[in-house]
């Protein structure tokens, strides 16, 4: 069954033992940098190998999307650069969770992964322009509530959608919810068939004075 909003307290990336500490840099010799960063390396892929369930089952799903033909649906690992654009930064709280992109059409989707195969899926298309938002705070997850004492996060009212994508029926209304929405955008789509773009205007030749 989907997490509850609770579920979103816990880590994004579980603390994995590697059952060795890592290789800590000796010097600042060719070897030792290599030795320190190949071990480094090694620590973070164990860390973050529970994450790979997920993402692989997100793969498997949009590619089915594009076997049918539907090559606007796409996923990807987001990137600084790519949170960037969508005006996305982060103050310092969970910096490890992991997010991806879902691509339909002209819309985007922040998708949260965590371990063992669960994801949240933001319901607001992140390409409309909001303003700098924050996804490592819970302002961003929850609808936020004005009280006599200030404003308050509502946990009863998430801004998305938990799925555990090891359950078949989740898996089937993740699905669902891209089809339905790539229904109504490739609709929309075909209404630019009567868009008449605005001509570029010609820039008139400077009127020259005449010579005296």
């Amino acid at each position: 069954m989907p997490a509850s909003p609770a579920d979103i307290e816990k880590s994004a990336v579980p603390q994995v033992s590697t059952g060795n500490a890592p290789e800590t840099l000796k010097d600042a010799s060719v070897a030792s940098i290599s030795k320190a960063f190949n071990s480094l390396k090694k620590q973070a892929a164990v860390q973050r190998e529970a994450l790979r369930p997920a993402l692989a089952k997100i793969s498997e799903i949009v590619s089915k999307f594009q076997a049918a033909g539907l090559d606007s649906i796409g996923f990807e690992i987001a990137s600084f650069d790519q949170m960037r654009r969508h005006s996305l930064m982060h103050q310092g709280k969970n910096t490890d969770a992991t997010y991806g992109i879902l691509s339909m059409y002209n819309a985007r989707f922040l998708v949260r992964v965590y371990p063992d195969s669960k994801i949240d899926c933001f319901s607001e298309n992140i390409n409309k322009p909001n303003g700098v938002q924050f996804p490592d705070l819970d302002a961003f997850w929850f609808l936020q509530e004005k009280t006599a004492s200030g404003v308050k996060i509502n946990r009863e009212e998430p801004k998305f959608m938990p799925y555990d994508l090891k359950d078949p029926e989740d898996v089937l209304g993740f699905t669902s919810a891209i089809v339905q929405i790539c229904a109504k955008l490739a609709a929309q789509e075909e209404l630019r068939a009567f868009d008449v773009p605005a001509k570029p205007r010609e820039t008139l030749p400077k009127a020259r004075l005449p010579k005296p």
